[in-house]
């Protein structure tokens, strides 16, 4: 099953019990190339997708998907976390 249809799927779920359940979601790969894409726009095309997806509007835990150290200490992967 696609990541695609995966969330699709939970989204429809646990729509009606939101409240009870805690949602994760993982980005910095993108389109199936197995490359990390750790530039701020990146990442809030990559949550946004999630967040519709998933019929909400938050998620509980953003999971960043082979983040470096380095790229950690740069501070872009972080930039886009809380906007929503």
């Amino acid at each position: 099953m696609s990541e695609r249809r995966a969330l699709g799927r939970t989204g429809l779920a646990v729509a009606d019990r939101r409240r009870d359940c805690h949602l994760f979601t993982k980005c910095g790969h993108f389109d199936g190339t197995g490359r990390d894409d750790w530039r701020p726009e990146s990442l809030g095309r990559s949550i946004a997708r999630s967040l519709e997806r998933l019929r909400t509007d938050h998620v509980d835990l953003l999971q960043l998907h082979g983040c470096s150290e380095d790229d950690l200490r740069r501070g872009a992967a972080a930039s886009p976390v809380g906007q929503r």
